[in-house]
């Protein structure tokens, strides 16, 4: 059974989609076409639910800011050869508060922390990387985050399994998938006991056959990248001005990273659904 997430993820969205999930059975699959991002306590929430169930996550053309815990829950993580990811600092939209002083902004900047630590732990823990490394993408550009393809996705394990395409780009990627795994066996087996040495096989092995056919798809691949760089860019940009305009509406609680799971939504207040009427218009 296949369940579709919603393209950003709040608490209005997110209540029927958690509602559906309480019906799916392991191996089930979770498919994310488009994700903006969005609550990032609701975000977790959701890939809390997606763990416990056991089920597998499947990207479309790009997933973003908060959909990035959702889609590291997955069981198995299937990806196009096109697929793009997004990760940036936790954003405060609307900052409401008056006469200010260090302490409170202090205390905004320990939440903020927080959740960014939280979202990279998370990740980290799920996919098997290094949290240091997720964190380092969260903070490129001060803290406007980064943008990073199908191939730093599966570097870092948050890809498992690449979508079935008759394309030399796919054929190489597939290579690279399996150079991953072959790596991670070898890894495997050298933490086993010694064994008595064995006499060395001929031929060629797999893990040279997948190499060769790596680098036999590599021109093609770079012909194909150089075609889709121009159009690309451009609708990273339509993107990024999207995604700019979806977190001027994110409702920002405080989290508690030793309870991510268990987290109570705060009433609003009428200067916050003020604020929201006025920014719908």
């Amino acid at each position: 059974m296949n369940f579709t997430l919603p393209s950003e993820i709040y608490a209005e969205t997110a209540e029927s989609f958690l509602g559906l999930l309480e019906n799916s059975n392991p191996g089930d699959m979770v498919d994310i076409p488009v994700c903006y991002g969005g609550d990032v306590d609701i975000a977790l929430k959701i890939a809390m639910k997606i763990k416990e169930k056991g089920l597998n996550t499947s990207a479309g053309f790009f997933v973003a800011s908060a959909g990035i815990p959702i889609f590291s829950a997955g069981k198995e993580r299937y990806a196009n050869s096109w697929t793009r990811f997004f990760l940036h600092q936790t954003q405060i939209p609307v900052y409401i508060e008056t006469n200010v002083n260090k302490s409170i902004l202090g205390a905004d900047y320990d939440t903020l922390e927080t959740y960014d630590q939280v979202m990279a732990k998370f990740i980290a823990h799920n996919i098997g990387a290094n949290e240091n490394e997720i964190l380092k993408l969260i903070n490129n550009e001060g803290g406007n985050g980064t943008w990073f393809d199908i191939e730093k996705a599966i570097e870092l394990n948050l890809v498992t399994q690449l979508k079935e395409e008759e394309s030399a780009e796919a054929v190489a990627l597939v290579a690279k998938l399996n150079l991953f795994k072959a790596e991670e066996e070898k890894q495997m087996d050298e933490k086993k006991p010694e064994q008595e040495p064995q006499e060395p096989q001929s031929g060629v092995s797999d893990v040279e056959l997948q190499v060769n056919a790596l680098n036999a798809s590599l021109q093609e691949v770079q012909k194909l990248f150089a075609e889709r760089l121009d159009n690309l860019e451009k609708k990273l940009e339509t993107i990024t001005d999207s995604l700019k305009e979806v977190a001027k509406e994110a409702k920002l609680k405080p989290l508690s990273p030793e309870d991510v799971d268990k987290i109570n939504e705060k009433p609003k207040t009428n200067l916050q659904r003020f604020i929201e009427k006025s920014l719908s218009k």
